[in-house]
C-alpha cells in the first residue's frame, strides 16, 4: 500500500530544517583527467575485460564490473561473448521469484566515456542465449548489421555515437550476485574482438 512506500524528504544541510524538494538539481559535469586518459587509448582488435571494483562503496549492489575501452572506427563491429549467469526473473511483477538464481540481474552496455553517457545497453531479460547458456552481443551501425546479428540469434547493440567520439566503452555488471556465485571467472567473463564490417557480414569475425 501507499503507507509500505519509503518516503523522502529534503533538509537544509546547514540548518538542518526541512526545506521543499527541489524540482531539478543543475550540475556541471567536468570530465578533467577521462579527457587525457583517453588520448592514450588504443584501437584493439581483441578486447579485454578487466574488473573494475566500487571500492569507495558507491553502489553496494555492483560489488564490481568488468569493463573494456577501445578506439574502434565507426564503421567497425565489436563483437562480446559470455555465458549468461541465471537471474531472478521478476519483469512480470509477479512472484514468487526464484530465490536460487546466480545474480539478482545484469546487464551489458556500452559508454561515451567522456561525456559519461550510456549510449546502449542489453538487460537480461532481453538478452538472446544460444542452446548452452552464451550471450552473444553485437555493437554496430546500420540495418544489414542488425539483421545479420538477429538472424544468429545474437543481441544487436547500436553504436550511436557522434562521430567525433573515437573511443568505446563496454561495461557488462552482475548485480546483487548470490553468495555462492563468484561473477566473470571462467566463461562468465566477457571475451570480446572488434571486426570490419564486411568481415562480421561475410561471418568471418571470429
Amino acid at each position: 500500500t501507499v503507507a509500505d512506500l519509503p518516503k523522502i524528504f529534503a533538509f537544509d544541510s546547514l540548518t538542518g530544517e526541512s526545506i521543499d524538494c527541489p524540482e531539478a538539481l543543475d550540475t556541471v559535469y567536468d570530465p578533467g583527467a577521462i579527457t587525457v586518459f583517453l588520448n592514450f587509448i588504443k584501437e584493439e582488435k581483441v578486447l579485454e575485460f578487466k574488473e573494475g571494483n566500487f571500492w569507495n562503496g558507491t553502489n553496494s549492489a555492483i560489488p564490481s564490473y568488468v569493463h573494456a575501452v577501445s578506439r574502434v572506427p565507426l564503421d567497425a563491429v565489436s563483437v562480446i561473448r559470455f555465458r549468461a549467469p541465471s537471474y531472478t526473473e521478476t519483469t512480470s511483477g509477479v512472484g514468487p521469484f526464484d530465490p536460487d538464481a546466480d545474480v539478482r540481474y545484469w546487464s551489458f552496455c556500452i559508454q561515451n566515456l567522456k561525456e559519461s553517457q550510456t549510449l546502449g545497453c542489453t538487460p537480461d531479460y532481453m538478452a538472446k542465449l544460444d542452446g548452452n547458456g552464451f550471450a552473444t552481443i553485437v555493437v554496430g551501425r546500420g540495418e544489414a548489421v542488425r539483421k545479420a546479428a538477429e538472424e544468429q540469434g545474437f543481441t544487436f547493440l547500436e553504436d550511436r555515437r557522434d562521430p567525433s567520439q573515437e573511443v568505446l566503452g563496454y561495461f557488462y555488471r552482475n548485480l546483487l550476485p548470490q553468495e555462492f556465485f563468484v561473477p566473470y571467472q571462467g566463461e562468465y567473463l566477457p571475451t570480446g574482438i572488434v571486426c570490419a564490417q564486411d568481415e562480421f557480414l561475410s561471418g568471418r569475425c571470429h
